[in-house]
């Protein structure tokens, strides 16, 4: 019996130069992951105060995102010379599509560089009011007072407000 000639070896896989950048890029974003979940187990043996743990972990919840991007590219970037191309032709629709994105973004960046407020806090924005339980990139989110609760105490709502009400 002769091989099929349309059977692939793995040898002959594992040469192709895209499947070992995939290779790499899974294992890399693996690595990654693993670093992390023993970074957070530390962190919460570790660090007692609550604000503390909290700012931690956002830090490096965003420096993983930041790492595994930036394994991406490095790891794809010849293959992505003639893609920058398309984008740079693209820009113009991908910033009037993403305008809320990029505003709740620097919204985000106002908030933590310049410290409006933090978790915690009591505050009152695009109408709603409460205390700030979460502040992520795209959403501010607050558990809300008032309403239909004559004092300030918490009504219950849980409410997501997208960070561009900053502006």
């Amino acid at each position: 019996m002769q091989a099929d000639s349309r059977v692939v070896s793995v040898d002959n896989w594992l040469s192709n130069p895209t499947v070992r950048q995939g290779i790499a890029a899974a294992s890399g974003l693996v690595f990654i992951y693993l670093v992390v979940l023993v970074l957070r187990l530390l962190i919460n043996r570790y660090i007692h105060d609550s604000a503390v743990r909290y700012h931690t972990h956002k830090l490096i919840i965003i420096s993983a995102y930041l790492l595994a991007i930036i394994l991406i590219l490095a790891v794809f970037w010849r293959r992505l010379s003639g893609f920058t191309v398309f984008l740079g032709i693209a820009e113009a629709g991908i910033a009037v599509a993403l305008r809320e994105v990029i505003l709740s973004i620097a919204g985000w960046l106002t908030i933590t560089l310049r410290g409006l407020y933090k978790a915690g806090d009591r505050i009152e924005i695009a109408g709603r009011k409460g205390d700030v339980i979460d502040i992520s990139i795209l959403h501010t989110t607050i558990m809300e007072i008032g309403q239909w609760v004559n004092s300030d105490l918490c009504n219950g709502r849980i409410v997501r407000i997208t960070n561009s009400f900053v502006f």
